[in-house]
């Protein structure tokens, strides 16, 4: 068919009428064309605003990480600038007493228990908790961020635990009365802070 067209090809007339036909049809073509155009313009418009707005996301959230790491970087900054603070307060700020109680660290909000360090014979109130090799007093120094939630006071208790004090054959009298020197002491030591909302209270000898 192909070839009788190529050896026979349509007559003028015909074409005619075909480009005739296709202006009749044109009219009512040419809305639907611009239709679909109108509406791919449309998909067109909303696909870019999609890929700016992933762009921007992206974007975001990478900004929103190096803030993350930001302020992390800065928390932990500052958390070894409060201990090496805080040791520093430790090792030059107060003198522990060799006899009663000493406060060695009270927490920032309203304590709900005291730690008391009560060392034996023989013993320091200070120097029995430090750590020779680095010198760090661990109850102020170390335990404070360990018990940081439960809001705990911790304090020293000295006494005289010279050899002499316990050599006469008093020891067990001596004791009972370092305990009950001790209860005193803290119980007045609670009433001047005012601290007798609460009734926990831990003794590390």
């Amino acid at each position: 068919m192909a070839l009788v067209k190529k050896h026979f090809p349509e007559p003028r007339e015909g074409r005619r009428s075909s480009v005739r036909l296709n202006n009749l049809k044109w009219p009512f073509i040419q809305p639907k064309i611009e239709n679909l155009r109108s509406k791919l313009e449309k998909h067109k418009t909303k696909l870019i605003l999609m890929t700016q707005v992933l762009t921007f996301a992206k974007i975001a959230a990478s900004e929103q990480r190096n803030i993350d790491n930001q302020m992390e970087q800065a928390r932990q900054k500052l958390e070894a600038l409060l201990i090496v603070t805080h040791r520093a307060q430790i090792k030059s700020g107060y003198n522990v007493h060799p006899i009663g109680l000493t406060e060695v660290f009270n927490p920032s909000i309203q304590a709900s228990v005291d730690v008391v360090f009560v060392h034996g014979i023989f013993g320091h109130p200070k120097d029995t908790w430090t750590c020779d090799d680095a010198d760090v007093f661990w109850p102020a120094e170390l335990l404070p961020p360990i018990l940081e939630d439960e809001r705990a006071r911790i304090l020293t208790y000295g006494y005289d635990a010279g050899a002499d004090t316990f050599a006469d054959g008093q020891a067990g009298h001596k004791i009972h009365e370092v305990v009950g020197n001790l209860g005193r002491d803290l119980i007045s030591n609670r009433q001047v802070r005012k601290r007798l909302n609460y009734d926990r209270l831990t003794i590390c000898p």
